[in-house]
């Protein structure tokens, strides 16, 4: 895909237009939730998700993060990914903010979410303490799902750190 547009100095220019419009088709096909993505302007940095429509005043008036050429918030890593296979595997994405499913990929460990308030008596349910490293997993799991604060959508615990250490890597 061409990113040459993001060069562009004039964000008014029809090229410029034509290529965030090209840019807004691909994010919201490539990614789950088609009502809200992360707003690549040069203020959010895609540290925000917004609206399809917020992120598209925000481009107008704040014009496009110019370092950000490969897409990997909006799903372009998966996207090529398949795109690239041999027909050997293809890897999906449920989101590009998956991040349970990227610890339970990362520690090998898989968890099926139950009931908790519901118990069957059945003494095989009856599971052993687990050990160290699956506490740490479990540990993890539960800063993945849990808000940064009270009434904090936008970032989980787990989230919130991923995108501090990635703003620490992009500044050097």
């Amino acid at each position: 895909m061409d990113k040459s547009w993001i060069d562009v100095e004039d964000i008014h220019s029809q090229e410029y237009i034509t290529g965030f419009r090209k840019f807004l088709e691909f994010a919201t096909k490539n990614w789950t939730d088609k009502s809200k993505i992360y707003c690549p302007c040069i203020r959010c940095r895609n540290r925000y998700l917004r609206s399809v429509r917020d992120v598209n005043d925000h481009y107008r008036f704040e014009g496009f993060h110019k370092p950000y050429k490969i897409w990997v918030h909006h799903g372009e890593a998966y996207a090529s990914l398949q795109e690239n296979q041999n027909d050997q595997f293809v890897i999906h994405s449920d989101s590009g903010g998956d991040v349970i499913g990227m610890l339970e990929d990362a520690m090998g460990m898989h968890i099926d979410r139950v009931d908790e308030n519901k118990t069957s008596g059945d003494p095989r349910d009856q599971l052993p303490m687990p050990n160290e490293e699956t506490m740490q997993f479990l540990k993890l799991l539960e800063n993945a799902e849990k808000q940064l604060y009270l009434g904090c959508e936008e970032f989980t615990k787990l989230s919130f750190i991923t995108h501090l250490m990635q703003l620490k890597v992009e500044s050097n």
